[in-house]
């Protein structure tokens, strides 16, 4: 047999060894060299209009999506309907809007809260807007979306959250700091981009690295509800067809289920057996370091919303069922940076709640509700805009 290879002919005959034709074929082969085929200039441009055509309409189809992604029911897709009925499907403005985290969002009750504030008459109902999972950033991005769509006029609340620790940093984050869920999905991309100037102590690379890890993560998010169409539940109405606002709203569908034995458990391992809860150190924190830096960024924007529209904002410090007391010093440094004071609730709150009214080692039920409510009307009563 006689084959042909680069024009240097081998051939297999029929005595020779199997391990000899291999040898053969191999030296042949590896003398073959491939020659590409000719394609026509025709072809060529033909292939090339069609990469440049698939680049535009990639181009265009991320646009769209950024484009859409900053509409309020697709923000809103991710877990947070209820909250965009409470926005986009009701009409009439709010007189105190309340933005926090599942603290805020079982931690006070619009109701109680409304006749525990008599002076001042509020005008309006009360909005409590805390739900799971949310920075400041993200509380403040609902600020906004609220005074656009409803209007708030007597006070805003806002809830702050004081670890022992510098907070939202997460060993298992991708993150220098941690964003919490849905962050690059829940606010609008003009406030995603300028993330970028919250922490200018931060390094430019890593503030860079996380502005890219963010916008992915918003592409992803929102090529997932273009393909679910989980969007498409929150349902824009123009405000004539909303429903009159004319009740106190929250989300918190009642209290969350109770979980003595995560009570017991979460208070050994944080409380030395023999230690009353509040004999411990009083919880400090250094407002000076950079990992406060974003978090101040959104509390100062709280406050320059409130001068603007001429709304008091009222900065108050929620804290689970055995966190530590509160060094006196805390409350003035944290005016210092922010520019409004601090609410603290006292000793005598706190010992209300500890004792029955907690459904978790870290969410108020009714009964602590009720004591966190009555306290926070009187403290905040003479700050409130008075009504009519």
């Amino acid at each position: 047999m006689q084959v042909d290879g680069d024009r240097k002919g081998f051939a297999i005959a029929v005595g020779d060894t199997v391990d000899e034709a291999v040898g053969r074929a191999d030296d042949a082969l590896g003398r073959i060299r491939m020659t590409p085929g000719r394609m026509s200039r025709r072809r060529r441009h033909l292939v090339q209009a069609a990469c440049a055509a698939l680049l535009v309409v990639i181009g265009v189809g991320l646009v769209r999506l950024v484009e859409r992604s900053d509409a309020a029911e697709v923000r809103y897709a991710a877990n947070l309907r209820c909250l965009y009925d409470k926005v986009y499907g009701t009409r009439g403005p709010v007189s105190i809007g309340s933005f926090g985290t599942s603290r805020t969002k079982w931690g006070f009750s619009p109701t109680g809260l409304a006749r525990g504030l008599n002076p001042p008459r509020l005008e309006h109902p009360i909005l409590n807007e805390g739900r799971s999972f949310r920075g400041t950033d993200l509380m403040y991005q609902q600020l906004p979306d609220v005074a656009a769509e409803r209007g708030v006029t007597q006070a805003v609340i806002v809830e702050v959250a004081l670890p022992p620790e510098p907070p939202f940093r997460m060993a298992d984050s991708p993150f220098a700091y941690d964003y919490y869920r849905n962050f690059s999905g829940a606010v609008t991309m003009d406030r995603l981009l300028a993330d970028l100037s919250t922490r200018p102590s931060e390094p430019l690379h890593r503030r860079l690295r996380d502005l890219g890890e963010q916008l992915r993560r918003r592409v992803d998010l929102n090529v997932e509800d273009a393909v679910t169409g989980r969007p498409d539940r929150n349902v824009p109405l123009p405000p004539e067809a909303r429903r009159a606002g004319t009740r106190h709203g929250d989300c918190s569908g009642g209290d969350r289920r109770h979980r003595p034995r995560a009570i017991r458990a979460d208070e050994a391992e944080r409380v030395p057996p023999g230690t009353a809860w509040s004999a411990r150190d009083p919880i400090t924190t250094d407002f000076d370091n950079p990992l406060w830096e974003r978090e101040l960024h959104s509390l100062r924007q709280f406050r320059a919303w409130g001068e603007e529209h001429d709304v008091p904002v009222v900065f108050a410090l929620v804290l689970r069922r055995v966190d530590p007391l509160v060094d006196p010093s805390v409350p003035r440094r944290f005016e210092e940076p922010v520019g409004a004071p601090l609410f603290v609730a006292p000793l005598a709150v706190r010992e209300a709640a500890y004792a029955d009214g907690y459904s978790d080692s870290t969410h108020l039920n009714k009964r602590g509700r009720a004591a966190y409510t009555a306290w926070l009307a009187e403290a905040i009563g003479p700050v409130v805009n008075p009504g009519p």
